[in-house]
């Protein structure tokens, strides 16, 4: 196994690379975060975030009535708000990596020339579309083929086992909008209601359920209630310009946009493998999250602080990182650096016993390290 790090905040930023980062961006911006807190130590604005009920339901307001004479009631705390500020922080930006992932299968698979960026920008191709302007609702994904005259809106979940009925209905109410102000679009839509993880199937009648009740008052001259369920897998059509099709996981979706495409090129069926398998070789999010969970437990329970050993370190080896244009070279430095770093460290508060370990947790605060000094030029 390779132990090569790939950091994408320090790497060259070659067309390949902006395309991943592009992608990434959003969970980039997390481990940035983090960064910033590990050696900042900067994380009582987490505590400060906590609200009340928590303070009872999570057990925080005992916990610190035992902290002035117990670490583990300390670390807990800190270490309740840091993992609930994370996961929740996570699950926000996992939803725009797989939007930015379509974005980047509309624009180089299937010829979208149109594929807006930001979500005032969605907005605004949509009315244009529809010659109507939605105030309140937009859509995660949109593009538009000029020279084929046709367009596709994708209202897109990771799963469909959370949000309940009102996420489920949600998926439509764009689409309901247009149907009950009879809004057709200038050129033919495919609105795609595209489910990413198809590991909880069972939810696929609820979900079809649902889009039909919020529809139903506009659907008797398009299509039966039999007649939906059967066929909103394969498309069905709700005016001239407008059809609506449910797809359920990365295979169902790619198959669909390669025939909306309408295209010879069968490398769309693999599209969405092709761009995770891109984007899977990066380092920033797991070891800024994984090496800030044991700094923060290190400080409650052993008083100390790698990341403080480690500044005093290259401070007394005279170490820095001054080449952040060339990625091989700054690779090289931070594994020379390792290796002095590694000879003058006395202290065990690294989490490893095997020599090779306790070399490797160097290395990478190391990057954290270099991260941050990029982040604060």
């Amino acid at each position: 196994m390779s132990d090569e790090r790939y950091f994408l905040q320090l790497m060259d930023e070659t067309p390949d690379v902006m395309i991943v980062k592009n992608i990434l961006k959003s969970p980039i911006g997390l481990s940035e975060t983090l960064i910033k807190m590990l050696f900042e130590n900067n994380y009582n604005q987490l505590n400060e975030n906590l609200d009340e009920i928590k303070s009872f339901a999570g057990g925080i307001e005992r916990a610190g009535y035992l902290s002035s004479h117990y670490g583990l009631a300390s670390y807990y705390k800190f270490m309740f708000s840091f993992h609930q500020f994370f996961n929740s922080s996570f699950r926000a930006r996992q939803g725009k990596v797989l939007e930015n992932i379509l974005k980047d299968i509309l624009k180089n698979y299937c010829a979208c020339d149109i594929v807006p960026g930001k979500p005032k920008e969605t907005k605004k191709v949509i009315a244009d579309l529809f010659n109507y302007v939605s105030p309140n609702l937009d859509a995660d994904v949109v593009g538009v083929n000029s020279s084929d005259s046709k367009a596709i809106i994708i209202q897109l979940r990771s799963r469909d086992d959370t949000g309940g009925t009102t996420a489920k209905s949600s998926l439509v109410e764009l689409l309901k909008e247009f149907l009950r102000n009879n809004k057709d679009s200038k050129i033919p839509i495919l609105y795609l209601l595209a489910i990413w993880d198809a590991r909880d199937s069972q939810q696929k009648n609820s979900t079809v359920e649902k889009v039909y009740s919020s529809l139903k008052d506009y659907l008797a001259k398009f299509t039966s209630k039999k007649g939906f369920f059967s066929d909103i897998t394969k498309g069905i059509r709700l005016s001239n310009n407008l059809s609506i099709q449910l797809s359920y996981g990365i295979t169902e979706i790619s198959n669909t946009l390669y025939k909306w495409s309408n295209s010879s090129n069968n490398n769309i069926i693999k599209s969405v493998n092709n761009v995770i398998k891109s984007v899977e070789n990066w380092d920033d999010l797991w070891i800024s999250y994984a090496v800030s969970s044991l700094e923060l437990d290190i400080k409650f329970t052993k008083e100390g602080s790698n990341v403080d050993l480690l500044n005093q370190y290259c401070k007394k080896l005279n170490l820095s990182f001054s080449n952040f244009q060339s990625y091989s070279v700054l690779v090289n430095s931070i594994n020379e650096y390792a290796i002095r770093v590694s000879k003058e460290w006395k202290e065990n508060y690294i989490p490893f016993q095997n020599p090779a370990e306790q070399y490797l947790y160097i290395r990478d605060l190391l990057f954290l390290k270099a991260c941050h000094e990029k982040l604060s030029i």
